[in-house]
């Protein structure tokens, strides 16, 4: 009978499998709670684990992603030693301290173009509040004052003068009706 030796080769597993194996592995040394667990998030994103050679994500077209056996039991072992070692420590954020930092009330609230705005739009409110024209991916003008396209950049600008000299009337009428 002849004596053959064997190398433990670890099992792959995907990223989801992992953060399981952390969160049990972790929790039987006592380094986190009962309650606590590895997100699965956490290792999908995960660089550091060698992936087996062709395993693609699912939306690339492949089978989903693996790891190496052998390369997280490295990375398990190494992220044991350094929670042991408390260079990597979860900590709990106080989400009511941080909003703190960050504090709105109605004194220093201000009105501001909507986050989601696209940059045209932000222009075009720009544009309307400055009473200048844009011009469109063709060229034409688009005058904010008074909303209607039209062919010539100069009618824009025209159309933009007019509103200011409106506006200027409108302001000595009303300081003419005060005296």
């Amino acid at each position: 009978m002849s004596e053959t030796t064997t190398t433990t080769a670890r099992t792959n597993l995907t990223p989801y499998r992992a953060a399981q194996v952390m969160t049990r592995q972790f929790r039987k040394l006592g380094l986190i709670d009962a309650d606590e667990e590895i997100g699965p998030q956490t290792m999908y994103s995960n660089k550091s684990i060698k992936r087996v050679p062709g395993s693609k994500k699912k939306s690339e077209g492949g089978e989903g992603i693996l790891f190496d056996g052998d390369s997280f039991f490295q990375y398990l072992q190494n992220e044991v030693a350094a929670r042991r070692g408390g260079t990597r420590v979860r900590t709990k954020v106080n989400v009511d301290r941080l909003a703190e930092q960050f504090n709105l009330d109605d004194d220093n609230v201000t009105a501001v173009a909507p986050v989601n705005q696209t940059d045209d739009e932000t222009e075009a409110l720009i544009a309307a509040e400055t009473g200048d024209a844009l011009l469109t991916e063709q060229g034409d003008a688009i005058n904010n004052s008074t909303g209607p396209l039209t062919d010539e950049p100069a009618a824009a600008q025209a159309n933009a003068e007019d509103d200011e000299d409106a506006e200027l009337a409108a302001l000595e009428a009303e300081e003419n009706t005060a005296e």
